[in-house]
């Protein structure tokens, strides 16, 4: 009768594994479709949301050897990081 009870228990606890897989995998397809269905505009667009498209290629400026006179000599970003020193600092007293 043990023999037959462990039988049984086994055979349940299969159908249940095979039926709870079967529910994770339609679970699964719901949400895939559900994603995909949402995100089929980035797609489209090829990449990240609000990017615009890369155009391969090279840019060739002048740049004037002397800056206009009244101008700041240094370059903007040495320019902006004393800037961005200064406000750490804070007000000085």
């Amino acid at each position: 009768m043990a023999v037959l009870g462990g039988i049984a228990s086994l055979a349940a606890a299969l159908v249940l594994s095979v039926l709870l897989l079967a529910v994770v995998l339609v679970l699964g397809a719901l949400f895939g479709g559900y994603w995909w269905w949402k995100t089929r505009a980035v797609r489209a667009r090829g990449g990240v949301p609000g990017r615009r498209a890369v155009i391969e290629g090279e840019v060739i400026r002048e740049t004037p050897s002397e800056p206009p006179p009244g101008q700041n000599n240094r370059p903007a970003a040495h320019a902006h990081e004393e800037a961005v020193r200064a406000a750490r600092r804070g007000p000085r007293a």
